[in-house]
């Protein structure tokens, strides 16, 4: 559930934990007071591992002598930095958020097809929000899902080359949904879930894989661009 991580960030769930451990009496409720700081210890733990990364990327900016790389290893080190502890500010540290979320739960098992799921529509407010104060463009966005499509791809299951190259096939089933309807009912595409899909017509990765949850509701812009990304014959979105 992206929603938690998402609007409290990593410090505000430790603060929920001890909450809960101050709210809970101890005995005979100790399951529930270990529970609070089984998590509060994952996630103390989740954010020592977020900050090494931040100081790797550190570590490479040292040694690179490209401005865009060196810039690059810079902004991935302050986003990483601020990211281990408070909620995102803007639509690239969401995104950044989710997939980080998405690897440590990747890391506790050797999952096949934990799935994004209705990413579009998790992360559109941070993105509507980016767009029209001008502080994204539509094809800085489309590189960026270009590069998360390619993460998605590396993602490897830990589990014998029997299974891996036979029952998978080297898939690891991450399936992202797009369009459907909203909770009232109406059309739930937009125009993220439309970059979505033009990312996995220019990025035909294997992961991850789309679905595009259809209702006669949906524009037909929008259905017209999920058929223009089955015709390159990646074999998504599923409709």
């Amino acid at each position: 559930n992206y929603y938690y991580p998402l609007q409290y960030g990593i410090e505000g769930l430790k603060n929920w934990c001890l909450d809960g451990i101050s709210d809970t009496a101890g005995y005979p409720d100790m399951d529930r007071l270990y529970f609070y700081q089984a998590i509060k210890t994952m996630l103390e733990g989740l954010q020592t591992w977020i900050r090494n990364y931040a100081k790797e990327a550190q570590q490479m900016a040292g040694f690179e002598n490209n401005e865009d790389q060196l810039n690059e290893y810079l902004d991935l080190a302050e986003r990483l930095s601020w990211l281990a502890e408070k909620p995102p500010r803007n639509f690239k540290d969401a995104l950044q958020m989710t997939w980080i979320f998405h690897i440590a739960v990747l890391n506790e098992d050797a999952i096949s097809g934990l799935s994004p799921g209705r990413m579009g529509q998790v992360l559109y407010p941070y993105w509507k929000r980016d767009i029209d104060a001008g502080a994204i463009t539509k094809e800085e966005t489309l590189e960026w899902l270009e590069d998360m499509r390619m993460k998605y791809t590396q993602i490897d299951c830990f589990a014998s080359m029997g299974v891996v190259g036979g029952v998978l096939s080297g898939n690891t089933f991450n399936n992202l949904c797009v369009g459907g309807l909203n909770k009232d009912g109406g059309s739930a595409s937009n125009e993220l879930e439309m970059l979505i899909l033009e990312a996995g017509i220019r990025c035909d990765t294997p992961q991850p894989t789309l679905s595009l949850l259809y209702d006669e509701k949906l524009p037909e812009e929008f259905l017209l661009k999920g058929v223009e990304c089955t015709k390159t014959g990646s074999g998504y979105p599923a409709w």
